[in-house]
C-alpha cells in the first residue's frame, strides 16, 4: 500500500523546498521611517523590524519559520523570506498631498502634481491652446 500526500497550494505563501516566500505590502511611511510589524508565518504571527529607509523588493529572512525537511525530520525547519513592496496610494486627501509636497520641497524636488486621468490632462491641454 502506498500513501500519497498532496499539499494544496496557498494564495498567501510560495514554497521552494524548506523555504517559504511571503510578499508583504507596507506603506511609504513604514518604509521611510521604519516600523515593527506583525508578519504571518505558517507557525503563527511574528514581529519583524522594518529598518528606516527600506526599499521596495527588500528581503528579510525569518530563520526557522519555513517548512520542515521531509528527508531529514530532525534537521529543523527552513526559513521564511519576506519580500516587502512599498504601496503607493491611488488617491490622496488634501492634507496628504500637502505633506508630500512639503516633503518633496524639503528634499529639493520640484514636483508638479498631475490631477485626473491621462485623458483629462490631454483634454485640458487642448482647451488651453
Amino acid at each position: 500500500m502506498f500513501i500519497v500526500f498532496r499539499v494544496a497550494s496557498s494564495s498567501k505563501y510560495d514554497r521552494d523546498g524548506t523555504t517559504i516566500y511571503y510578499k508583504l505590502p507596507i506603506s511609504f511611511a513604514q518604509a521611510a521611517l521604519g516600523d515593527n510589524i506583525k508578519v504571518d508565518t505558517v507557525h503563527g504571527p511574528v514581529e519583524l523590524k522594518i529598518p528606516a529607509g527600506t526599499q521596495t523588493e527588500s528581503k528579510f529572512r525569518l530563520r526557522g519559520k519555513g517548512a520542515p525537511n521531509p528527508n531529514r525530520p530532525n534537521a529543523g525547519y527552513g526559513d521564511q523570506i519576506v519580500t516587502v513592496t512599498v504601496k503607493t496610494p491611488k488617491s490622496l486627501n488634501s492634507k496628504q498631498k500637502d505633506a508630500l509636497m512639503a516633503f518633496a520641497a524639503a528634499s529639493g524636488e520640484d514636483v508638479t502634481p498631475h490631477e485626473g486621468s491621462l485623458f483629462d490632462r490631454v483634454k485640458d491641454a487642448f482647451k488651453n491652446k
